[in-house]
């Protein structure tokens, strides 16, 4: 739908709208828009400042690479206790048998 046009749309009474108003309105737009963006620019700097602020201390330390190198440590270093803890029983089992099994040789001489 078009919308409507008042009686005194493009009368010089100055009640409508003239002819240079979109140039007038687009001149106010140009001022809003550099105040959205400063404003942007100030809120994304705020939130730049933020994430440092929560990216120091030992969040800062994990991404550094002494501190990947120690994650790669903890991880072998656990891997190994897991498979150690885990086995253990079997170990113990295994090492009865064979020394059973040897004292079997010694007996019998």
């Amino acid at each position: 739908m078009k919308p409507k046009k008042g009686a005194f749309a493009n009368s010089s009474s100055g009640y409508g709208k003239s002819r240079n108003s979109f140039r007038n309105n687009a001149g106010k737009q140009e001022e809003a828009d550099a105040k959205v963006e400063e404003k942007l620019k100030a809120d994304k700097a705020k939130e730049l400042h933020s994430e440092n602020d929560l990216n120091s201390g030992f969040g800062d330390y994990l991404r550094s690479p002494e501190a990947v190198e120690i994650m790669k440590l903890f991880v072998f270093a656990n891997t190994i206790m897991l498979i150690v803890t885990m086995a253990w029983p079997n170990f113990k089992e295994q090492y009865y048998m064979l020394r059973e099994w040897l004292e079997s040789f010694q007996v019998a001489q």
